[in-house]
């Protein structure tokens, strides 16, 4: 068994599981596979950070697993020079009768002895990098079993100390601030951010199905718009009891084929686009644009129509964002302008990515929001 003590990139810490001692205040780390979330400790809560522990108790009510996670911390040399002398002890267990160390996820109990095991640092070198590592929290949630236009939207959140890295199959929040008092206020931002994000999107799917309660889209097409429940039914259609899933797939894909022949394609997020080329880019495009209305841009621009329920702006009124014809790096575009963001469709330039496409539709041509 393979175990360290040292300073773990926060980055990392969903690379292995994390081990403690009975009375201990530091953590082992044991590299390689994971508990990907899966939480059997009825304890746990009382191991998490209360700065982060509402935060994740969202994520688990949403049914998305969380990483091994710490809220960063302010603590004074003393106490870090507690924590080696600590350690230093358990380094004489280690190398004589062996200690046991508990994992907090699953309660499951290791004993590490090791003739040879060595504290990688002097109490000096320990308490100065720790005072430094210290001021970084992390929090990652695995992907596995989430919704991508929900990876999505929480991805796309912005908040000042506060980045989000992908790393496969985890999304990790490295919250990196210079006073408890700021790193504290970036935790809550962060809950109110996603908490609003989760909330917007039930409310999306609440209304998307309510749209097609009244349309009697369910009763006439149940098993192709909701092969799961029917709530006209009260019930799980049977598989096969309804002939028209074929006729509906091939209209839907009329409709997509249509979509795809108009002009202009979707390019890029202005937030994107400032990153490339720099904002001045952004404000000529605006300074250059002139006002269209709704059906001009939708007739013009390739799955606009659904770029703009994916993003919940058809739940908005119209006054509440700008339709705009402009130019962007020499390229007609057109864009749609909303709570400080534009969305740029250019025609003839290098098309973007239509992220929302592949989140509203499965590859069969389902209807996934």
């Amino acid at each position: 068994m393979k175990l360290t003590p040292d300073f773990i990139p926060h980055k990392d810490f969903h690379k292995g599981s994390w081990l403690r001692a009975d009375g201990g205040k530091w953590y082992y780390f044991m590299p390689g596979d994971d508990n990907a979330g899966n939480i059997s400790n009825k304890w746990f809560d009382n191991t998490l950070d209360p700065e982060i522990k509402s935060l994740v108790k969202l994520f688990h009510n949403n049914d998305i697993k969380t990483s091994p996670s710490c809220a960063g911390h302010f603590s004074k040399h003393g106490y870090f020079e507690k924590i080696w002398d600590k350690l230093k002890s358990e380094e004489e267990k280690i190398n004589e009768d062996g200690l046991k160390l508990y994992d907090s996820e699953n309660n499951k109990e290791y004993f590490f002895k090791d003739d040879k095991y060595k504290l990688p640092w002097s109490k000096s070198e320990f308490v100065k990098r720790a005072l430094e590592y210290q001021k970084k929290g992390v929090l990652g949630i695995f992907k596995d079993g989430v919704k991508k236009s929900l990876l999505s939207k929480i991805n796309k959140i912005s908040i000042p100390g506060v980045k989000i890295e992908d790393d496969g199959n985890v999304m990790i929040f490295i919250v990196d601030r210079d006073s408890e008092k700021s790193m504290n206020t970036a935790w809550d931002k962060l809950e109110g951010e996603i908490e609003g994000v989760i909330k917007n999107l039930s409310e999306v799917r609440k209304h998307v199905r309510q749209v097609l309660i009244e349309a009697d889209y369910y009763d006439r097409y149940p098993d192709f718009l909701d092969p799961q429940f029917n709530p006209q039914m009260g019930a799980y259609p049977p598989v096969g009891m309804h002939a028209y899933g074929t006729m509906v797939r091939e209209e839907m894909e009329l409709d997509r084929e249509s979509e795809d022949q108009k002009p202009y394609k979707f390019y890029i997020l202005c937030d994107k686009l400032c990153q490339i080329e720099g904002v001045e880019v952004k404000n000529q495009m605006i300074a250059d644009a002139e006002p269209v209305s709704k059906e001009e841009f939708l007739d013009n621009c390739a799955h606009a129509e659904s770029l703009l329920v994916y993003e919940g702006m058809n739940e908005i009124s119209d006054s509440s964002m700008g339709f705009y014809k402009s130019v962007v790096k020499g390229v007609p575009c057109y864009y749609v302008q909303y709570a400080g963001f534009e969305f740029i469709f250019t025609e003839g330039g290098e098309p973007g990515k239509e992220y929302w496409i592949e989140e509203m539709w499965d590859e069969e041509g389902n209807w996934i929001l």
